[in-house]
């Protein structure tokens, strides 16, 4: 069993701690309710949004992945509102309002992580696919960087480096299930984005597959790659040390 990774903190924290510990916490905070809320929403647009809508009119198409949107929200409430008044139909414009208003709540919170990270580390926000909750949710997680004395050590805390699975003469790894799931994912969401618009990522992915691994194993090795950059931009940030 791996030895859990410790931190060493001071009896007294000085005030530059305490204020960076605030920091931090504040990141987490709001991070975690942009991620509830933005579940919250898309259960309520795929289950009842999307069954009421389609009991109105089959022949209306209500995109799920459009509601976000502030301005396809108004154009369902404007074909709701022409419609008769009956019960589904108010059931309807309450979950277009709900819709509305879980949206608007996203794009603040969003904004509003923007600035922190900017604050914080505005390095990381540079990284390709690294929008404002990817960027926070590492930020939150990691904690000041001093915590790790390699990308090796952050790799495995969160997950990402594969465990040694060698037997006899065949050398083998396997996938790490454990550590920080936060992380883990937080670097999938930035791994995947990169593999379809990044042309530096996509061209190791090609170059990892043309090797012989899957793509699962390529997306694998992109985000052992990827903690290396960000363990390596946190360590330049004088605010984080």
């Amino acid at each position: 069993m791996r030895s859990p990774l410790r931190e060493q903190r001071s009896a007294s924290p000085s005030l530059g701690g305490r204020i960076q510990a605030n920091r931090f916490s504040a990141i987490s905070s709001c991070s975690s309710t942009t991620v509830m809320i933005s579940s919250t929403s898309g259960a309520e647009r795929s289950s009842a949004f999307a069954g009421t809508c389609t009991k109105l009119d089959p022949t209306f198409a209500v995109p799920l992945r459009m509601l976000g949107r502030l301005s396809h929200l108004e154009r369902v409430s404007r074909w709701l509102a022409r419609r008769d008044q009956e019960l589904q139909v108010r059931l309807a414009r309450e979950l277009v309002t709900r819709c509305r208003s879980l949206t608007r709540a996203i794009v603040e919170l969003d904004r509003e992580l923007e600035q922190r990270t900017a604050e914080t580390a505005p390095a990381l926000l540079e990284l390709p696919g690294c929008a404002a909750v990817p960027a926070a949710k590492p930020l939150a997680e990691i904690g000041p960087s001093d915590r790790f004395r390699s990308d090796a050590q952050l790799a495995r805390h969160g997950g990402v480096a594969p465990l040694e699975a060698s037997s006899g003469r065949v050398q083998r790894h396997r996938l790490d299930r454990g550590g920080n799931r936060q992380l883990n994912a937080a670097l999938y969401r930035v791994a995947i984005t990169q593999a379809r618009y990044h042309p530096a990522a996509r061209a190791y992915l090609e170059r990892k597959q043309a090797e012989g691994k899957s793509r699962r194993e390529a997306i694998r090795c992109l985000k052992r790659l990827l903690v290396r950059v960000v363990f390596n931009t946190l360590k330049a940030s004088p605010a984080l040390t």
